[in-house]
């Protein structure tokens, strides 16, 4: 997933297969890496904004025990993200973000449940 962040171009590669994701940062060599997320199988990332705050939201599948596990909400803050918010999933898939009224609403799609087998 790609977006800005005060002009600046960032990667975000969600790792299904690692336990920890890698956000880079545009520079004029390319793409350098900027952080490390800590994740649980990850297979998508959405970012938007509200207001001028930027939010990051990271789609976690399973832990290797259990699907039923929390996915995580990043928001930027001195220049990294760091983590505000859990969110309850279920083998979560993907996140999009819409607008309705004005009102920001964020949306999983939930894939399993329970044990991973």
């Amino acid at each position: 997933k790609t977006f800005l962040i005060d002009g600046v171009q960032f990667l975000a590669v969600a790792d299904h297969g690692n336990s920890r994701s890698t956000i880079y940062r545009w520079s004029d060599d390319g793409f350098l890496e900027h952080q490390v997320l800590v994740t649980n199988r990850a297979t998508d990332f959405e970012a938007f904004a509200i207001g001028v705050v930027q939010y990051l939201a990271v789609a976690e599948e399973h832990n290797g025990i259990n699907y039923d596990i929390n996915s995580t909400l990043f928001r930027w803050s001195g220049g990294r993200f760091v983590e505000h918010q859990a969110l309850a999933t279920s083998g979560a898939k993907d996140f999009e973000v819409f607008l309705i009224d004005s009102v920001v609403y964020l949306a999983v799609a939930n894939h399993y449940t329970g044990a991973v087998p």
